[in-house]
């Protein structure tokens, strides 16, 4: 079969792989082709795939967040059929699809230096990345937040600042519950984010 799928499928799948057209958002491009594999690119705003054919028969799908660089997709599995390759390709390219229209919400915690924020901030993209949701937080010092305002959705205040709220007149800064800072209650804090973020 491996032999096979080299001189017979392979070429075949790559072919109709690079002339699908782009659509959905994504673009479709061929970024190798060599003996030993062939990848297609399915890029969009936020998220990049790849399908990678090896030579062995073996076909590699994958799908990264580009803000994040984390995987939030990927398969690898032995050629069997044609009818098989095209249950699982349309597996991925419905969650590329989903993906595409799926925007990543940039949330800022901001702190006084930037510095407590940053470990909170890494426990919650953690979580972020386990529960394939499409939101990213980026820890802040407070002296940013003029500056950077304008590049989040939301901007969480660490409670060592709250006192600083009212010299920022905004709508979407919000005072973080001080028990779940200090407590590092990621769960409380994902679930708030959620709340306003499809409210």
């Amino acid at each position: 079969m491996d032999n096979f799928f080299s001189e017979i499928y392979a070429p075949i799948i790559f072919k109709w792989l690079s002339f699908q057209e782009s659509s959905d958002g994504i673009k479709i491009s061929t970024i190798y082709n060599n003996e030993m594999y062939q990848t297609i690119l399915f890029d969009m705003t936020d998220y990049k795939g790849t399908m990678t054919l090896w030579a062995k028969g073996i076909i590699e799908e994958q799908i990264i967040n580009k803000t994040t660089l984390h995987s939030v997709f990927y398969l690898h599995y032995q050629f069997q059929n044609i009818p098989h390759f095209m249950k699982m390709y349309r597996e991925f390219y419905d969650s590329l699809v989903k993906h595409a229209r799926e925007k990543t919400i940039r949330i800022g915690l901001c702190c006084s230096g930037g510095f407590t924020a940053t470990t909170m901030a890494q426990m919650s993209n953690e979580a972020i990345r386990l529960s394939d949701l499409p939101f990213h937080v980026e820890p802040l010092a407070f002296y940013q937040l003029e500056e950077k305002i304008n590049d989040y959705q939301f901007i969480y205040l660490a409670p060592q600042i709250h006192h600083k709220f009212f010299s920022v007149q905004d709508k979407h800064i919000i005072r973080l519950d001080p028990l779940i800072y200090a407590t590092r209650d990621i769960y409380k804090f994902i679930k708030d984010i959620e709340k306003r973020a499809y409210e």
